[in-house]
């Protein structure tokens, strides 16, 4: 990719980045309201189930989000880790040379 267009594909990668945060509340936000909590609350029925990892009571269903996000975390970069054109990603890829014009 020429340099000189990299700014411009880098915005458009950061900008569709940003736009999954706003989803990603409109869809948590209800579903530890309405699913995780009274799931999560005493005798719901979701303690079965997650009771063990993550408690039950108030606060539980988003303790389950926290962890279910944070394990998703650590499994990606694991995965990552996997690949070998990721983790050797700077010795494979050349040094970037700025070429400045001469002047006359």
């Amino acid at each position: 990719m020429p340099a000189d267009v990299q700014g411009r594909v880098f915005s458009i990668r950061r900008m569709i980045a940003w736009l999954v945060n706003p989803l990603a509340m409109l869809i948590v936000g209800p579903l530890a309201d309405f699913v995780l909590e009274p799931g999560l609350s005493e005798n719901g029925r979701l303690v079965p189930l997650l009771g063990n990892l993550v408690g039950t009571g108030p606060g539980a269903g988003m303790a389950f989000i926290i962890f279910a996000a944070s394990s998703m975390t650590i499994l990606i970069g694991g995965l990552g880790y996997l690949f070998t054109a990721v983790r050797q990603a700077e010795d494979l890829l050349p040094d970037h040379q700025q070429i400045v014009p001469k002047s006359d």
